[in-house]
């Protein structure tokens, strides 16, 4: 099953010990990327991403430098596991990455964030690759009813 779900481009037809266990990395990170459980946490990151960012706004916070701080970790703590997730992406999909329109989205959000990080308002933007996946799950659903 492994074998048919990652081909990778240089096989031939010889299958090493290295080839398989690539193919094993490659087969997990793809099915988890892939699984509803996944896709569904990384919308809770987003959501708490953004209630973060909200928390950012109320006085009590911008006057007291503890809060501040603790929430400028966890928005760099947001933006190192949103990068992975971007790099894992980029492992399972190898260079077809770049012909899937939703994931050259995500990397720019990402790679804007990393420069704009001083930026309030650009970081912000981050919260739009929940609307990438609400629509992705938003169509698996129709597919599910019209084929059944």
């Amino acid at each position: 099953m492994i074998d048919d779900y990652v081909a990778l481009p240089y096989d031939h037809g010889r299958v090493t010990s290295s080839h398989r266990g690539y193919k094993t990395f490659l087969y997990t990170v793809k099915t988890t990327l892939e699984s509803n459980t996944f896709q569904w946490f990384i919308i809770l990151m987003i959501a708490a991403n953004a209630a973060l960012m909200g928390l950012e706004t109320f006085d009590f916070v911008s006057s007291s430098t503890d809060w501040s701080t603790i929430l400028e970790i966890a928005d760099y703590a947001f933006l190192i596991f949103f990068t992975i997730e971007i790099v894992f992406q980029f492992i399972a999909h190898g260079w077809t990455f770049f012909n899937d329109g939703w994931l050259i989205f995500d990397l720019s959000i990402i790679v804007g964030s990393w420069f704009f990080q001083p930026f309030r308002v650009l970081r912000s933007l981050r919260i739009l690759r929940v609307i990438r996946l609400i629509s992705r799950y938003v169509l698996q659903v129709l597919v599910h009813f019209t084929d059944s």
